[in-house]
């Protein structure tokens, strides 16, 4: 459960970052 949470949390801050270059 942790090992998920811990996975997700950094593929949304990678999301968040692709974000932030494409803008």
């Amino acid at each position: 459960m942790l090992v998920i949470q811990f996975l997700l949390a950094i593929h949304r801050l990678c999301l968040d970052f692709n974000l932030s270059q494409l803008y």
